[in-house]
């Protein structure tokens, strides 16, 4: 074999070579790209899912309270009914109260 097809061997053993050293760089720079995606991806998914679940737990905190607000002023109403009887008043209910119980144990 000549010299010149010895040369033109070894260029191309060494253009392959090459070759496989930029395809190996390749493929590390993209399966790093890859993740790097991949986590930005999942990052993004995670923060959307978690504002969603802000909005719905903003939502039905606000239903419920609609639903309880009516029950919580109806009750302070009562409380306020309760608190503005009169002593006398009270006191008369209480002693007719006591009474009845007495009266029934006494038969008994």
């Amino acid at each position: 074999m000549s010299n010149n097809a010895i040369e033109k061997i070894r260029d191309a053993e060494w253009s392959a070579k090459k070759l496989l050293e930029k395809a190996q760089e390749e493929v590390i720079f993209l399966r790093n790209e890859s993740r790097k995606k991949c986590t930005e991806t999942c990052e993004e998914i995670i923060q959307n899912a978690l504002q969603n679940a802000e909005k719905i737990k903003c939502k039905y905190q606000e239903e419920g309270e609609k639903i309880a607000k009516p029950i919580f002023e109806e009750a302070e109403e009562n409380i306020s009914k309760i608190r503005n009887i009169e002593e006398g008043v009270l006191n008369s209910v209480v002693d007719s109260i006591v009474e009845r119980i007495v009266s029934s144990n006494g038969d008994s």
